[in-house]
């Protein structure tokens, strides 16, 4: 779900960011193949990953339409300091 156009920027994060990218991503494709309602969808991967910080119901669903909305690099921590 990275445009290959970004894989440079992708691939110039820090290994752990990649990582939690990658899960979020995960977590967005998940929803966006559930027959399930999106909340709904969100609980369930919130109550999967409920020993992990970051993935509480509000946080899912927050950064599923911060990316539907503007792509991948909105799920970057500043942390990652991303050039645009």
């Amino acid at each position: 779900m990275i445009p290959a156009s970004d894989m440079a920027p992708f691939a110039a994060l820090p290994p752990q960011q990649q990582y939690r990218i990658k899960q979020w991503l995960a977590i967005i494709a998940a929803i966006e193949a559930s027959d399930r309602s999106v909340i709904s969808t969100a609980r369930r991967h919130s109550a999967q990953l409920k020993d992990q910080r970051g993935f509480s119901v509000f946080n899912i669903l927050r950064n599923y339409h911060r990316y539907k909305e503007h792509g991948w690099r909105v799920l970057v921590d500043e942390r990652g300091k991303l050039q645009k």
